[in-house]
């Protein structure tokens, strides 16, 4: 059975809280896993899986660290005032933290917006992380605003008022702090998450990527933009594998 330690850590920008799975016999000197939450709602709608499968790796021996990046959750700030750059500093001072408690190699393990975010942090600290897991992988992070930017517009629609993108996005230009399900999104974050877009990301080849998406058929397989950038990936000598899990 594994054990769970919760606290907080002093991150660059403010106290990150962590929960850290830890298995009952194994030393910290082994394999840890990091994970990348997924964006506002999307994360909190995980946590229940999230939890499961870091019970589930911790059972087999894993260390797995799962963290509330800053503006988040129960760390120190205010959704409001995060941006890319500090959620990206805050995966580089865990993969630090990790690495002076005894770890040895180290995954990054991301959900949705969460992967693209681990992809640009090995960017920077490649020679420090080992492989990366994918879960259900947003791959464009402009088309991820966009379907974000859409649940205002339902919530509008609900009210009786009319909203669409192009005004939401003219405002967020203009520096407004547009609100969508309960979430203040800042015209900084918005734009820095617009512009990632995995495809234009320098992964090293040393890593390996796995990748999974949920079908409702058993049968179906990959999505036609996750199949095209594995074989993307394929092409510049990266070990990657890619399957669909049913649920």
């Amino acid at each position: 059975m594994s054990k769970i330690k919760t606290g907080f850590l002093a991150g660059p920008s403010g106290e990150l809280h962590v929960s850290v799975f830890l298995p009952k016999n194994t030393s910290c000197t082994g394999g840890w896993v990091i994970h990348v939450p997924a964006f506002a709602e999307e994360m909190n709608k995980c946590r229940p899986m999230v939890s499961r499968q870091a019970r589930r790796l911790a059972d087999i021996g894993v260390v797995v660290v799962v963290p509330d990046l800053y503006g988040t959750a129960d760390s120190d700030g205010e959704f409001g005032a995060a941006s890319w750059d500090v959620w990206k500093s805050d995966l580089e001072y865990l993969i630090d933290w990790s690495k002076a408690q005894g770890a040895g190699d180290i995954t990054l393990w991301g959900v949705r917006l969460g992967c693209l975010l681990a992809a640009e942090v090995v960017q920077n600290k490649g020679e420090s992380v080992n492989a990366l897991i994918f879960w259900q992988p947003v791959l464009n992070g402009q088309q991820h605003m966009t379907q974000f930017l859409r649940l205002r517009m339902a919530a509008a629609l609900m009210k009786g008022d009319s909203e669409n993108v192009t005004q939401l996005r003219e405002a967020l230009s203009r520096g407004e702090c547009v609100e969508v399900a309960g979430y203040p999104l800042p015209p900084l974050l918005f734009s820095q998450i617009e512009s990632v877009k995995m495809g234009n990301l320098k992964i090293p080849s040393s890593l390996g990527i796995c990748t999974l998406e949920v079908a409702s058929d058993a049968d179906k397989g990959l999505l036609p933009v996750t199949r095209k950038q594995n074989e993307h990936w394929r092409d510049l000598g990266i070990d990657c594998t890619a399957e669909t899990v049913q649920g």
